[in-house]
């Protein structure tokens, strides 16, 4: 058990977390009964009874959440950069189907018994085109994370703009920069500062400090930096400047090919291992430092790039049946590089039966079998299965061919199951 949440077992084998149902989880039921399945996202199974509650049934989380992680212990470095990684593609996936998640911050972040992480608590979130979350209640807990256009938004008079619609993918590339920081220093953001100051601080062009840590090795100086330069420009206070899904999604996937976790690597390090701020040993109560970071000064010639705005995947959906296949494969394309699965069923279909691209039914086969174990999809299992039965009499290896018969009665059986 973990406050109110307790753990149970689902079909014999699968540990899940059973939280209870109140007034205040309604909106949350309704936006999980969206997602469907991502790998990136806390998998929601349903509702249930459980010792005399209506309670949630998703995911199991064994080692809580991720701010809980960095108080018990330090990150590795090339660990951090998985890390950011498979939140933002939680977020890019959030995205691909019209959510805007409205409380991105490491507490809402859940660490699975392998380190994996996943996005979860989504009891803030709304459509994209939906009225925007009332926050008033909650602005003292999560003003540490929240962008200067909705500071302001509540500053002024939080019921009579309740409202307005200032919520945009700018806001949640912002409350990403300052989870960036939290993980890179491992702390809350403006720690011990109350809300008028942090407020004021934030809406005068200022933010948290940066400082340069003290490293073993010269990978984590040169992570640290890189940290550094995508926080800035999450930080920026013109929200149109601020950097873009699809650049922060490629400078991440850059990141976690150049410095990968080292297979001998320790998973976690003791808490207060790593000098994360060059502070180490000091008195944190002086001004030791400059920050990295000056006041920002927003450079007005910098522009957003039509490429750069995201496609929802339903918008490709709907260009396929219109017949426009050209565009529809752009969307695709762009939601699969994101991590998208159900768009990469998308890309792996184009490939097999020719729409617009030449054909490639080895991809294809990669891409059903991707879509079909990342998001549980049934027509991908269906594809992936057909495509395996189409050449498995051309294959001479009877052990190759009767262990392709298994795979193909495995996955029929997923898509019978997953569409009953």
């Amino acid at each position: 058990m973990k406050g109110s949440v307790i753990k149970k077992i689902y079909k014999s084998a699968i540990e899940v977390a059973c939280k209870p149902i109140r007034g205040q989880n309604e909106n949350e039921l309704a936006i999980l009964g969206k997602l469907g399945q991502s790998p990136r996202i806390l998998y929601f199974y349903g509702q249930s009874y459980v010792n005399n509650s209506h309670v949630m049934v998703s995911e199991w989380a064994e080692r809580g959440n991720l701010r809980e992680l960095y108080d018990n212990f330090d990150i590795p470095w090339t660990r951090k950069i998985q890390i950011a990684k498979d939140i933002f593609q939680g977020i890019t996936f959030l995205r691909t189907v019209n959510i805007f998640h409205h409380d991105i911050r490491c507490e809402n972040v859940f660490v699975l018994r392998d380190l994996n992480v996943k996005l979860g608590n989504f009891k803030c979130a709304r459509e994209v085109n939906g009225v925007s979350t009332n926050l008033s209640a909650l602005v003292t807990n999560i003003i540490r994370w929240m962008s200067p256009e909705l500071i302001e938004k509540y500053k002024r008079d939080p019921n009579k703009h309740k409202n307005e619609n200032v919520y945009t993918i700018n806001c949640e590339m912002f409350s990403f920069g300052m989870l960036m920081w939290e993980l890179c220093y491992e702390k809350l953001p403006y720690e011990s500062w109350e809300y008028m100051k942090i407020s004021d601080h934030v809406l005068n062009g200022r933010r948290e400090d940066i400082f340069e840590g003290k490293f073993k090795t010269s990978d984590e100086k040169e992570i640290q930096l890189e940290f550094i330069k995508i926080i800035g420009e999450a930080w920026r206070h013109q929200p149109e400047l601020r950097i873009t899904v699809p650049t922060l999604s490629l400078k991440l996937e850059e990141l976690s090919r150049k410095y990968p976790i080292p297979p001998d690597a320790p998973l976690l390090l003791k808490d207060k291992e790593l000098d994360l701020d060059g502070l180490k040993g000091q008195n944190r109560n002086q001004k030791l430092k400059e920050s990295l970071l000056p006041k920002f000064d927003d450079d007005p010639e910098e522009i957003i790039e039509d490429e750069d705005i995201i496609i929802p995947l339903e918008t490709g959906t709907e260009l396929h049946k219109k017949k426009n296949y050209e565009d529809a494969w752009k969307c695709f394309k762009q939601n699969a590089e994101l991590g998208n699965p159900a768009a990469k069923f998308w890309i792996g279909y184009y490939l097999h039966y020719v729409y617009h691209v030449e054909k490639d039914p080895i991809q294809a086969r990669k891409l059903f079998k991707e879509a079909a174990d990342e998001n549980n999809h049934s027509e991908s299992q269906c594809r992936y299965a057909v495509s395996l039965l189409g050449d498995l009499n051309k294959e001479g290896n009877e052990d190759i061919k009767d262990k392709n018969r298994k795979e193909i009665i495995r996955y029929f059986e997923l898509a019978a199951e997953n569409q009953s």
